[in-house]
């Protein structure tokens, strides 16, 4: 189909298709729409007939109008053509009595680039844009650059390419300096010429009145008020017009319906190379890095390196392009471990535009343009891991309160720099790896670092110190929750403690932490995190602070089985609580003294030390401390095989501990109640203690109450000779054992030899064998899942 056709004596006349123009001698001849749409049909005819219903359906369409409307217009438009330029053919039409040429070759229905590589997928998303745009007349996909935007447009435009009658228009304003520039860009991509009388968006306007199009416009970011004053004008001149741009921000408009591009789904930790395989992100890497390395072929040891590639990419569509570029030079695990120098490796062709021609680029655009206070925001947010609520936000950003930093949030938001997690007991901030990195080096930059990590450690020590009292009433429930969100936090704040002036903050850190290494399975984590604290310089002060911290450490040595080790923490603990004669850090070095020489067989001194434990925890007319004595001794008695004694101080520490509301030593205990009936052959009240612990370990969610749980269940279940489960229990326990490093203790070793070696002996080898094997390889949820299950 042309645009243009000439007909007429010597050519006069030219009709112009997408201009709605007749021109005569080079000169506009005034026609109205209706006279211009039948002579475009008499001169696409060419000459043949066109009968007076094709003429009525094309100038009057869903109008029911008159066959004399079909008679005037011919009239008129033989006063401007001629008398003979349009003939009657008896009764039945029309046509035009003069040759006609197509002055130009047929015009396509688009101009979108052909794309050079394969789409890969997408799939979920391009639905989505489809369903957005049959609703909107305006769809702003946005987000950071890389993420894919123009080419998620290019194939949405494809789609939609059927649904417009005028087909699609692809307009690239990446190359644009100005906003003036949009007009005369667009005049130039649809094919309009303006006259100069008008303004050159005014001219696209009135040329697409009648269209029915999509416009594509790609890149808006940059000249974002000139793109919003040519959009408000098109959608408002031109009825049939729907418009797809792509744009870091939304373009903040009435009617704007946005959809934020997220990067590429990437695959789930543990997946197998199948699974990995099938993913986007590793897709894409894939189908790019066989571009340059034709020969490279997926196998189980290279998917989880791809991978992992992948993720501390983000699954940003660029830095993936870029990444597997790099496999013509370097193998999969050289391109991961330079991933620290990702902004370096990661750099684009010279093909490219100024600002996308590396990540850092991209990524550097978009946070210039978020503006100054913005900035200071992410620079903030960079040294937090796992992301941080609104709290820490305003703690870092030194002289701020939550209200006057929630527009530079909203802000980079908006800019796809930024990602909310709205959890139920909180809402989370957090950029994605490759923009906080980005941030981080500029935080690094302008020498706000010291200050800005400072700030960071402080708050997440309050946040440790604020669920160590809460452990006090009621550890861990929601401030167990509230720990394991800020868990790299926390970890990134210790670390940080090593710079100067910081060592009384690593002790803290180590006495506000005690009971959340257990809890959650990281004895070795918390362990670590101990020594290194007592060790630095600056804590060697023989201060309460100095002793607590000793005595945190020496129990988690006995948790690990490194007696020899916590009995040293633990005395020089209680020498510098005598030499402070401070009855609590008395009582607390007593306790773990206890369990120390109790472990290494010295049950006199373990004795000696239970009893100085109930001393100083009543001395200190500490009700918890008392109660945790109670224990200490009620353990002793239970090692030392006097059974009456060890019941009745557990049931006293269960009512101390039940009247001040503490669940997870209730649990402790519980446990410990249940290990006295097993061991005085009282089954029913064996289960009844271990119903009353699974109840608490599923409250507070404690893997030290859930693991011993299961351990005692074993013993139960072998009381009972249900002796594939007792082996199958018996595995699991030993299999958490050794996952979390915690030591066999409270229930002899021999105890629990002679129930092995009973399960054994009532078992076949195979059946033994085979019991072992799968309960070694339940999980710590599913042992547990089945022990309550079975209680």
């Amino acid at each position: 189909m042309s645009s243009s056709y000439t007909f007429g004596p010597e050519w006069l006349f030219e009709l112009q298709r997408t201009n709605r123009k007749l021109m005569r001698g080079g000169m506009p001849v005034p026609l109205g729409a209706r006279a211009f749409d039948v002579l475009l049909t008499l001169v696409e005819a060419g000459g043949e007939l066109v009968t007076k219903e094709q003429l009525l359906q094309r100038a009057w369409p869903g109008l029911v109008v008159e066959e004399a409307n079909v008679y005037v217009t011919v009239s008129q438009l033989r006063k401007v053509l001629g008398p003979d330029a349009v003939a009657t053919v008896g009764g039945l039409g029309y046509r035009l009595a003069f040759s006609v040429a197509c002055a130009d070759p047929e015009v396509p229905r688009h101009n979108l680039p052909a794309e050079r590589t394969e789409f890969v997928g997408r799939q979920a998303v391009i639905g989505e844009a489809q369903r957005r745009l049959e609703r909107a007349r305006l769809l702003t996909l946005i987000g950071i650059g890389g993420t894919g935007k123009t080419r998620l447009a290019l194939k949405v435009a494809e789609f939609a390419l059927a649904d417009h009658r005028h087909g699609v228009r692809w307009v690239d304003l990446a190359p644009l300096t100005n906003a003036d520039q949009i007009g005369p860009t667009l005049a130039l991509t649809l094919g309009c010429k303006p006259n100069g009388s008008t303004s050159a968006l005014a001219a696209v306007a009135a040329y697409c009145r009648e269209f029915e199009m999509l416009l594509v416009l790609d890149n808006c970011e940059h000249v974002l008020e000139g793109v919003k004053q040519a959009v408000d004008t098109l959608l408002a001149a031109v009825p049939g017009m729907r418009i797809l741009a792509t744009s870091r921000e939304a373009l903040g408009m009435a009617g704007e319906v946005v959809l934020p591009i997220r990067p590429l789904e990437l695959p789930d930790a543990g997946a197998d190379a199948g699974a990995i395989a099938r993913s986007e992100a590793v897709r894409l890497f894939i189908d790019r890095a066989r571009t340059v390395a034709p020969a490279m072929a997926m196998s189980a040891n290279l998917a989880p390196v791809i991978a992992e590639i992948c993720r501390q990419l983000d699954g940003l569509p660029l830095a993936i392009e870029l990444a597997a570029a790099r496999m013509r030079l370097l193998s999969a695990s050289q391109v991961l471990g330079l991933l620290g120098e990702r902004f370096s490796l990661l750099a684009g062709g010279t093909g490219a535009l100024p600002r996308q021609q590396t990540l850092q680029a991209m990524i550097q655009w978009s946070y210039e343009a978020a503006g100054v206070e913005a900035q200071r925001v992410m620079r903030a947010i960079s040294v937090c891991g796992g992301g941080c609520e609104l709290d820490a936000v305003a703690a870092l950003m030194e002289g701020c309160t939550r209200a006057s930093v929630m527009d530079s949030l909203a802000r980079l938001l908006d800019m796809g720099l930024l990602r909310v997690d709205h959890l139920s007991q909180s809402t989370r901030y957090s950029m994605l790896d490759t923009v906080g990195q980005y941030a981080l080096e500029r935080l690094n930059e302008c020498g706000e670092a010291i200050a800005v990590r400072d700030r960071h450690l402080n708050h997440f020590l309050r946040v440790v110190e604020a669920s160590a009292l809460e452990d006090a009433r009621r550890f861990p429930d929601k401030w167990s929750e509230r720990l394991e969100l800020e868990h790299e936090n926390i970890l990134r704040a210790i670390a940080w403690c090593v710079s100067p002036g910081h060592a009384g903050s690593g002790l803290r850190f180590v006495v506000a932490l005690r009971g959340y290494w257990p809890a959650r399975g990281l004895l070795r984590v918390g362990r670590t995190i101990a020594v290194e604290a007592l060790a630095r310089s600056g804590a060697e002060t023989p201060d309460a602070l100095r002793a607590d911290a000793l005595t945190a450490l020496t129990q988690l040595c006995w948790w690990l089985g490194e007696f020899t080790a916590g009995l040293g923490y633990g005395r020089e603990a209680m020498v510098i609580a005598k030499e402070l004669d401070d009855a609590s850090l008395m009582g607390s070095a007593a306790r773990t003294l206890s369990y120390v020489h109790g472990a290494l067989g010295d049950l006199a001194a373990a004795g000696r030390h239970a009893q100085d434990a109930v001393h100083f925890a009543r001395s200190a007319h500490n009700d918890v401390q008392e109660s945790d004595a109670m224990v200490v001794l009620a353990d002793f008695h239970f090692e030392s095989g006097d059974l009456t004694p060890a019941r009745e101080l557990y049931e006293q520490a269960m009512a101390v501990r039940s009247r001040l509301d503490l669940p997870a030593r209730q649990g402790l205990v519980a446990i410990s109640l249940a290990e006295v009936a097993i061991a005085q052959g009282q089954p029913t009240a064996a289960k009844d203690w271990l119903r009353k612990a699974a109840a608490l370990a599923l409250s507070t969610r404690s893997r030290y109450i859930g693991h011993h749980l299961i351990e005692q269940c074993a013993a139960l279940a072998a009381t009972s000779e249900e002796w594939l489960l007792a082996m199958r229990w018996f595995s699991a326990s030993a299999q958490q054992r050794q996952a979390t490093g915690l030591s066999a203790h409270t229930m002899s070793e021999k105890q629990r030899i002679a129930f092995l070696g009973q399960a054994s002996s009532a078992m076949s080898f195979a059946a033994a064998g085979e019991a072992q094997r799968c309960g070694g390889a339940l999980s710590y949820e599913q042992a547990l899942e089945e022990v309550r299950a079975w209680l």
